[in-house]
């Protein structure tokens, strides 16, 4: 049994979030076992919702941590937690770190030399053309590439990592056991079995719009730097490298035709300071 179970299986409670958690930690919860009543009752003075403190009551039992911890060791997904010694250090440095991240594939490759590498779901011959030049040689350098397994930029980032045996990342805004989007199942089956597919959403949780701004902060916050190929000026990639000004990481961009659409945000970002990618 995992040392922090019962964190974990509390990260399965709907409702309960980041800040529901994190107020439980503040008021002296020892996540290594169940929230006394008493520290409930006094989150109740708090800004928890009501809502919440029921469903922790209600839900967090023994029964549900042991059925928590035996469905994920019956799907092969690892977990890691914000206190597991093994929880990335960058990602500890970021503003609302995860508690617990899902993992299937190699759970190693989190504390690796890493560099996140974004762009747009649709890109020019060009965007992906550069996306395999930069990426190629940093893989076989030994540079762990993180993206989020998105069709365009974020897809050819990671193949053209694993066509030379290199290391990737697939932070995604599911749970780790579904394929979104679909269309990227063999990309998925080759990230499990060659890299690794992690998420801070329990297992099953479906494609929803909300989440994925959400997880660009890890894709960032797991990275020494963000590398954005190709993204219009309105583009979520443009997300990703805002996190990581955030993180205090560095951010670099591809250059691209004034008279394209897709160029128009990395050429933003260059200009704003972003540091201009010529070659790898």
């Amino acid at each position: 049994m995992h040392a922090y179970s019962w964190l974990i299986a509390l990260d399965h409670i709907p409702s309960v979030g980041w800040h529901t958690i994190h107020s439980l930690i503040q008021a002296g919860w020892k996540p290594k076992g169940p929230v006394p009543d008493d520290l409930l009752d006094r989150l109740t003075l708090s800004r928890v919702r009501p809502k919440a403190i029921g469903k922790v009551k209600c839900e967090l039992t023994s029964a549900l941590v042991e059925k928590v911890m035996q469905n994920l060791e019956k799907m092969q997904i690892q977990t890691v937690t914000f206190f597991d010694p093994a929880y990335p250090s960058l990602l500890k440095e970021i503003a609302q770190p995860p508690w617990v991240l899902y993992i299937r594939g190699d759970s190693s490759l989190l504390t690796q030399k890493s560099l996140a590498v974004v762009g747009t779901r649709k890109p020019t011959p060009y965007g992906l053309r550069a996306t395999r030049e930069l990426v190629t040689p940093l893989a076989e350098r030994g540079w762990t590439i993180i993206s989020g397994m998105a069709n365009g930029i974020d897809g050819e980032a990671h193949r053209s990592a694993l066509r030379v045996g290199g290391k990737t990342i697939a932070v995604l805004g599911t749970g780790v056991d579904v394929i979104y989007p679909k269309n990227h199942r063999r990309l998925y089956e080759q990230l499990v079995e060659h890299g690794a597919v992690i998420s801070e959403m329990p297992p099953g949780t479906p494609p929803h719009p909300g989440v994925f701004p959400r997880r660009n902060r890890i894709i960032s916050g797991l990275s020494h730097g963000t590398l954005v190929v190709e993204a219009a000026e309105k583009s979520g990639s443009l997300i990703t490298a805002g996190f990581s000004m955030e993180q205090g990481r560095e951010v670099f961009a591809v250059p691209g035709m004034m008279t394209s659409a897709l160029s128009q945000g990395t050429l933003k970002l260059i200009q704003d300071g972003a540091k201009c990618v010529r070659q790898p």
